[in-house]
């Protein structure tokens, strides 16, 4: 793995789907944790990955904020940590 533009897409309840090294991969909720009231850890796996996205929510406009945090991606004794940006709402 190789620090470069990833991108997650989850509904942050039960799946996600991120693509790495040109090939899509499903994830599953492992665990979900509320760090304080604008921060969240999620953890998913799949396929022998394991996915921590760490999220702060920030300004919001309408129903969508803007999210910022890290991605932590593990296979093995492979590790790398990412910074994220994105939206969440409905």
């Amino acid at each position: 793995m190789k620090k470069k533009k990833y991108i997650i897409v989850t509904d942050l309840q039960e799946l996600g789907f991120i693509k790495i090294m040109g090939k899509e991969i499903k994830l599953k909720v492992s665990s979900k944790k509320e760090l304080s009231a604008t921060t969240f850890r999620t953890v998913f796996i799949g396929e022998g990955y394991i996915i921590t996205l760490t999220t702060k929510t920030g300004k919001q406009i309408d129903e969508v904020s803007i999210e910022t945090g890290t991605l932590e991606i593990i296979k093995g004794s492979q590790k790398i940590t990412l910074k994220v940006y994105g939206e969440a709402g409905c």
